[in-house]
């Protein structure tokens, strides 16, 4: 297992501008209620809070909300606990939630600030992020030597609550050819952090989507060929998991269309769905993909649209969004869908539900000319977006944003002021948002940084 680049742990720093349009070859709310005053529970609810019922005072109630104190919960899938609706929490505490909270019930994170180095290295591109429960764990490829004949390659690393980093190791194929865009998700099997990864891999005759399967220390148990077929060509891809399935689903676009496998937490490749006509594409870029509950949802452009898949590979609703345009993320609150995407230079955001978009809930976060490549996430009691402004041929900065449950839009921020190009971004929530992103776009085999911000 390779090792890769030269670690630093910069603290409170700012870094600067990202941006860039062009295409490169080479993942709730906190609960609203009191904390429930079974002690063991309370232990386990650190999101500060429970449900939003009155408090249970079951001393029997376990960790996973599953006691015998009687007060079942109103919610879908909770496994019993108190009297509230279910909770919309993307990351509450402790083990698997069976609720439809949209994640794992995972520790919170906090304390983190400033701007940090992750990773420094040969062409770092395309980063992403994702909470585990205990750190962060992020995505990356880079290439593995100073010139256009050595590979791309894919990379898994950690980095803790507040910024501080490990080396990140090589978890595709040492074969010669180019993988790149990994994405990263943790997942659980039999009480033992697992993490997922798809990429694209240019071995064989077309271009193909991989998963692959890590331990608990980033190292790959199991690859799978996802992608299959005569003449078929994997371009962009989406990865999520589900927490009260334990199945993970992998996505893909290409030549035959957009298709949706269903992954066990073995590996296992379980069958695939064709969801969508060649027409439609998933971003290669953002959060096209989310676990909503009890199905996946996966948003789809030009002609925006979101398609839900249940974990047997049947379809749900399709939601078409009535708008147009590239680069489409997804969000989940519990209740409702959010959707941020590029139109020209122009970034968007909405909001949808079982009904479809609702009503005035179309917002312009950056009028343009230059905005793109966004990415959304929920927050508790609020989405955050993150997009870059500028492009990989100008200086460009990472750009955050804010919209409150209600849909009334912040001020955006800038994250990066160095006057270079940051871009790239990549954005998650465990109790605080935090932003990934490439500083520092270079040629061919020279150095650029992977950097972690606190919004």
């Amino acid at each position: 297992m390779r090792r890769l680049g030269t670690l630093l742990f910069v603290g409170m720093v700012g870094c600067g501008g990202g941006g860039g349009s062009e295409r490169v070859d080479a993942g709730g709310a906190v609960d609203a209620g009191a904390r429930d005053a079974s002690v063991v529970d309370a232990a386990v609810e650190a999101d500060g809070g429970s449900d939003a019922g009155p408090t249970d005072a079951g001393e029997a109630d376990a960790a996973t909300d599953g006691g015998t104190d009687g007060g079942v919960d109103a919610g879908p899938g909770d496994a019993g606990t108190d009297a509230g609706p279910p909770d919309a929490g993307v990351r509450d505490a402790g083990p698997l939630d069976a609720g439809p909270d949209g994640g794992l019930l995972l520790p919170r994170c906090g304390g983190g600030a400033g701007d940090h180095l992750l990773f420094s290295g040969r062409q770092p591109g395309l980063p992403r992020i994702a909470w585990d429960g205990a750190r962060y764990a992020y995505a990356l490829f880079s290439r593995t030597g100073p010139t256009a004949a050595e590979p791309m390659e894919g990379f898994v690393g950690f980095a803790s609550a507040a910024g501080t980093a490990s080396p990140p190791a090589q978890v595709t194929p040492d074969d010669g050819e180019a993988s790149i865009w990994p994405r990263v998700v943790a997942a659980e099997r039999a009480g033992e952090r697992r993490y997922g990864v798809v990429y694209l891999d240019d071995r064989g005759e077309r271009r193909a989507a991989y998963f692959a399967l890590l331990d608990e220390t980033g190292a790959p148990i199991r690859e799978e060929l996802l992608s299959s077929g005569d003449g078929e060509r994997a371009d962009d891809h989406a990865l999520a998991y589900a927490p009260s399935a334990g199945l993970f689903a992998a996505a893909w676009s290409g030549s035959e269309g957009v298709h949706v496998a269903r992954i066990a937490t073995d590996g296992a490749v379980l069958g695939s769905t064709l969801v969508a006509p060649s027409t439609a594409a998933l971003a290669y870029t953002g959060t096209p993909m989310v676990w909503a509950g009890d199905r996946f949802a996966l948003v789809m452009g030009p002609a925006g649209e979101i398609v839900e898949v249940f974990p047997d590979g049947s379809l749900g609703d399709r939601h078409p969004l009535g708008v147009s345009g590239i680069r489409f993320a997804l969000g989940w609150s519990g209740s409702e869908y959010a959707v941020a995407w590029q139109q020209g230079g122009v970034v968007r955001f909405l909001r949808a539900d079982g009904d479809g978009v609702i009503a005035d809930s179309e917002r312009e976060l950056d009028p343009g000319p230059d905005g793109g490549e966004a990415d959304v996430a929920w927050g508790g009691t609020e989405w955050g977006v993150v997009w870059h402004r500028g492009s990989s041929t100008m200086p460009s900065d990472v750009w955050f944003a804010t919209v409150s449950a209600a849909g009334v839009a912040g001020a955006p921020r800038r994250l990066t002021t160095t006057g270079e190009v940051d871009w790239w971004p990549s954005l998650t929530w465990c109790g605080q948002f935090a932003v990934v992103y490439e500083h520092g776009r270079t040629g061919v085999g020279e150095t650029g940084e992977l950097r972690l911000v606190f919004p």
